[in-house]
């Protein structure tokens, strides 16, 4: 309601939030032919082959029996799903979470189909319900999340540990995340000297104050490729070790990479 409020008695509150927000994601409007493409890589994570084909030809099936009803129930999804097309460009995995909706519709459309298939051709039914969740690359999410229940071999509490015996108190420690917190194994903030590097190449970028150590989280190796620092650090260590139990689109067991400065030790 604060929208229509804001509208009639606080048109300056408006016109600052939308000012903010066209600025924020200006450049991400501007690459939405790759948001597209980054949206339709996160719908195959979330839900496999089989959800997309199998909703995607229930909802052929309920426009053409109930258009209307179809459209009007299927709206809100439709328009999440342009909204992330829109802002989705060079998203990591956990972006998907904002395509719960139109997920869920797609596996209600499926549901449909799979019924009406079911009540026609039983045996055929059968096989697509079962093929459908068997696409779904569900095990390395239940793994990840049994690793990450359990503790001792979470990747945040691995590497949190491994920084812990290798880092010398007076090592400075080097994120790139902002705000950091949530995309680091825990660390001692209040003791350790923890610095920001930037996304972009610093104008006065002096060598020998950038941070021995480096550590962040991704959904792979390849996601900071052609960063900057690239050129100054090397890989010596990265958590869990194994792509058996990694989930791209959750927390859970999230990877995580530590990096040292060039003519630090052997990878591990």
């Amino acid at each position: 309601p604060y929208v229509l409020y804001n509208a009639v008695a606080q048109r300056a509150a408006l016109a600052s939030n939308v000012s903010n927000s066209t600025a924020m994601y200006a450049g991400q409007v501007a690459r939405a032919g790759q948001g597209a493409v980054r949206v339709a890589e996160l719908l195959y994570e979330s839900c496999g082959a089989g959800v997309i084909v199998v909703g995607l030809l229930g909802f052929g099936r309920l426009v053409y029996r109930r258009p209307r009803e179809t459209c009007i129930a299927a709206a809100a999804g439709l328009v999440m799903l342009l909204i992330c097309a829109l802002l989705g460009a060079g998203k990591p995995g956990e972006f998907a979470r904002f395509l719960v909706l139109p997920v869920s519709l797609l596996c209600v459309a499926g549901a449909v189909l799979i019924t009406e298939l079911a009540r026609r051709r039983r045996g055929w039914g059968v096989v697509v319900a079962c093929a459908v969740p068997l696409l779904a690359g569900t095990p390395p999410y239940v793994r990840a999340f049994m690793v990450d229940a359990d503790g001792a071999g979470e990747s945040r509490y691995l590497a949190g540990r491994y920084l812990q015996e290798q880092v010398g108190e007076k090592e400075a420690i080097g994120v790139l995340q902002e705000p950091a917190p949530y995309a680091v194994p825990p660390l001692d903030f209040a003791h350790r000297t923890v610095r920001w590097l930037p996304p972009r190449r610093p104008a006065e970028l002096h060598e020998s104050e950038l941070p021995e150590w480096l550590v962040f989280t991704a959904d792979g190796a390849a996601a900071y490729e052609r960063s900057w620092w690239r050129e100054y650090y090397r890989p010596v260590a990265w958590f869990p070790g194994s792509r058996a139990a990694v989930g791209r689109i959750t927390w859970a067991n999230k990877p995580v990479f530590v990096h040292r400065r060039a003519e630090s030790s052997p990878v591990r």
